[in-house]
């Protein structure tokens, strides 16, 4: 069965503006360069038109990716898709329960990770769960392998449904 995480709303219209400010901070960066035929360039000049360019297309990447994220719940298996940042699949032997959980805006929305053993990927703060794992996992978070996760939190449109099933195909493994 397949969970959605919590729409992004207004996150995701920023990252769609930031994106094309970007973009068009670095045309007319370029603009203005050729209209000087590319004389006295400096480095730091060629530096930030690059540095535009690039997080340009990472923020309409993000954009893009958003709707690509989401928990899969196989009959042996968990996995957590979240755009490039992290896809996992967590084996349901390791797999302690599930719990309602809360999260607070001071600790910031997106793909967070604490050296207390938590990887959280909130997209809103209502409708948080906290997946528990028996033993520690290693679990990517782009190229970074976190060697002691003991925790996930999610924030998905249905989190009872989510929870029932998964407590449930616990206690039917034991």
């Amino acid at each position: 069965m397949r969970f959605r995480f919590l729409p992004l709303g207004l996150w995701r219209h920023i990252l769609l503006v930031g994106g094309v400010a970007f973009l068009a901070l670095a045309g007319w960066m370029i603009w203005e360069a050729s209209q000087a035929n590319w004389a006295g360039l400096q480095w730091v000049e060629i530096a930030l038109i690059f540095l535009s360019l690039l997080a340009g297309v990472v923020l309409l990447y993000l954009f893009a990716s958003v709707g690509n994220m989401f928990v899969m719940v196989g009959p042996d298996y968990v996995k957590v898709k979240a755009s490039f940042l992290v896809d996992e699949s967590i084996p349901m032997d390791n797999i302690e329960g599930v719990e309602p959980s809360t999260h607070s805006w001071l600790d910031g929305i997106g793909v967070r990770v604490d050296f207390a053993g938590t990887l959280a990927i909130i997209s809103a703060t209502r409708n948080i769960v906290q997946l528990n794992l028996k033993e520690p996992q290693r679990l990517g978070f782009i190229t970074l392998r976190l060697n002691k996760t003991r925790r996930i939190k999610l924030s998905l449109e249905d989190p009872e449904a989510f929870r029932r099933l998964i407590n449930s195909q616990v206690r039917r493994k034991e």
